[in-house]
């Protein structure tokens, strides 16, 4: 009878450590980006030619590695804005037939309103993906979220 107690105790405990771990991933700040350290700064031009130029190597070179994800500092002309249903924004930069897509956090949107098309825009963001773009004119799209939009780097 004891081993059953044993058992049951450790289970619990297995579980509420669990339980708490995936709480406190699942309700991790949203709003960190700006306090992220950023493993590159670059112009959104020399990231489109970097992926145009290898995109398997430029996606393992800015992918999330193990729970550290990579944040670049980024500058570049706003080629135009789209907001989701929430009304959060997401910025677009065009480079050759490469598109880059900068989901902003929800914190931004305010930030994004005084944008406007050919704006010299800089901000952080987390690499997020990349790859062929089988919908649009461009060649390659490349995803960045958690976009910041800063002042100075």
């Amino acid at each position: 009878m004891k081993k059953i107690y044993i058992i049951l105790i450790v289970i619990g405990v297995f579980a509420i450590g669990g339980v708490a771990t995936a709480l406190y991933i699942l309700n991790e700040p949203v709003g960190n980006t700006k306090n992220k350290d950023a493993v590159a700064s670059l112009t959104m031009d020399s990231l489109a030619y970097q992926f145009k130029a290898d995109l398997n190597g430029s996606k393992a070179k800015y992918s999330q590695k193990g729970t550290e994800a990579n944040y670049l500092n980024l500058t570049g002309k706003l080629g135009k804005m789209e907001k989701d249903a929430r009304g959060i924004p997401s910025l677009f930069f065009t480079s050759g037939d490469v598109e880059i897509q900068v989901s902003l956090q929800e914190d931004q949107a305010k930030a994004a309103e005084s944008l406007k098309v050919g704006d010299e825009v800089k901000l952080k963001a987390k690499f997020n993906t990349a790859g062929e773009d089988e919908f649009g004119d461009a060649a390659i799209s490349v995803q960045l979220n958690l976009g910041y939009i800063v002042k100075e780097f």
